[in-house]
């Protein structure tokens, strides 16, 4: 799946000269980036953090007002509301360094949250006043970790019904294979039925995997309209000129950075 492939419901944009993703629809709501290589989020940490800072100014905000996490591929969410930060299933509570998460939802004002992915869903959600970004890979997708941020939303204020979601690029099932391994955590989960849809039979013992589907399904699921949730049908591994892979080029890749700012 490359630019061929796109969703018209998304667009390339630029700034400061450097390019970006965006969703129509999201953009309504909230500013928001999915970025390109453009903008790599090396090991260096460094370097790392100018090019996250350098983000943070291309979404419009202070970088200090950046929220991040330690992803793990689980489905802890960090909430921030007003100057108040605590972390659901997790054990840090007001962290002064990312907590372990791989959601943040936030409505304090002039702040923005922000994942980093490398083939895993990015998952950007827009409320009235309150927005998340959600790293999806396959284990937090079986754990939910979409519902979860949806439910933090919905803990803020912002109704499921109200949300619209823009799902970034990722690896997509044209370029992921797994094993029975994964297929058994997903029909384990509490949300095996909308798993079933991801898993296209490839060859003895294995499936193809659409993980962006999945967690389209589980959005549906907990109450977004369809009608609302935006996919960019664009994979990482297929277009590794605009984007990384960790599949495709091994762990010491780059990595990229979506991120949404309070409306």
């Amino acid at each position: 799946m490359t630019a061929a492939d796109m969703n018209p419901a998304f667009r390339w944009i630029e700034r400061n000269s450097r390019e970006y993703l965006e969703c129509v629809p999201l953009a309504a709501r909230a500013r928001h980036l999915f970025s390109t290589r453009q903008l790599e989020l090396p090991s260096d940490p460094a370097l790392r953090r100018a090019n996250i800072d350098l983000f943070a100014s291309d979404l419009g905000v202070d970088p200090a007002r950046l929220v991040r996490a330690r992803q793990v591929h689980g489905n802890a969410v960090i909430v921030v509301d007003g100057n108040a930060v605590t972390v659901l299933d997790a054990r840090e509570n007001l962290p002064r360094e990312p907590a372990d998460a791989d959601a943040i939802v936030t409505t304090a004002p002039s702040t923005a949250c922000a994942v980093q992915i490398a083939d895993c869903v990015p998952i950007l959600i827009a409320g009235s006043s309150a927005v998340a970004a959600v790293h999806a890979g396959w284990r937090g997708t079986a754990a939910g970790v979409a519902a979860q941020a949806v439910r933090a939303l919905a803990a803020l204020g912002s109704e499921p019904s109200t949300l619209v979601a823009a799902i970034g690029p990722s690896i997509a099932p044209c370029c992921y294979q797994v094993d029975a391994r994964v297929r058994d955590a997903f029909a384990q989960s509490a949300h095996a039925d909308a798993a079933l849809e991801g898993f296209a039979p490839d060859g003895e013992g294995h499936w193809r995997l659409d993980v962006a589907l999945i967690n389209r399904r589980i959005l549906e699921q907990c109450g977004v309209p369809a009608s609302q949730i935006h996919e960019s049908r664009l994979c990482t591994a297929c277009d590794l000129e605009r984007f990384y892979s960790y599949r495709a080029e091994g762990a010491g890749t780059g990595r990229l950075i979506a991120g949404i700012a309070v409306p």
